[in-house]
């Protein structure tokens, strides 16, 4: 990773940590907010007494919406269930069950997506 967007990781992370809003970071360090996003899910980003990164509260109904509508048969754009679903990863709002040997919600999207392809080809 170049030093330049180092020190702007470094200060994103600082910044989040003040005000726990993506969007106001982005734009105080100035990168966009998917960028925040991918960083401070980074593993122990956010350790050492802040607590763990719980999501973006208000994007989670929205992307279990999209994921229960892709569900019923709705017309979803698969970029949109992949961001649904990287919203629901990140904020812990579904647990990950294969250990309990079920299909992750992942492994069912990239399951689907590869169907979508053979039915395509």
């Amino acid at each position: 990773m170049p030093r330049r967007e180092n020190l702007k990781k470094r200060k994103a992370i600082e910044l989040y940590k003040q005000n726990s809003n993506m969007s106001e970071t982005a734009r105080l360090v100035g990168v966009n907010r998917a960028t925040v996003s991918r960083w401070l899910a980074e593993p122990g980003v956010l350790e050492g007494g802040c607590e763990p990164i719980q999501g973006f509260p208000a994007l989670i109904p929205k992307a279990l919406k999209v994921l229960d509508d892709a569900l019923d048969g709705v017309n979803i754009k698969p970029a949109q269930i992949r961001a649904a679903l990287e919203v629901v990863k990140a904020s812990n709002a579904l647990k990950e069950t294969k250990a309990e040997g079920l299909e992750t919600l992942a492994d069912v999207i990239a399951r689907l997506d590869a169907e979508d392809r053979d039915e395509s080809d």
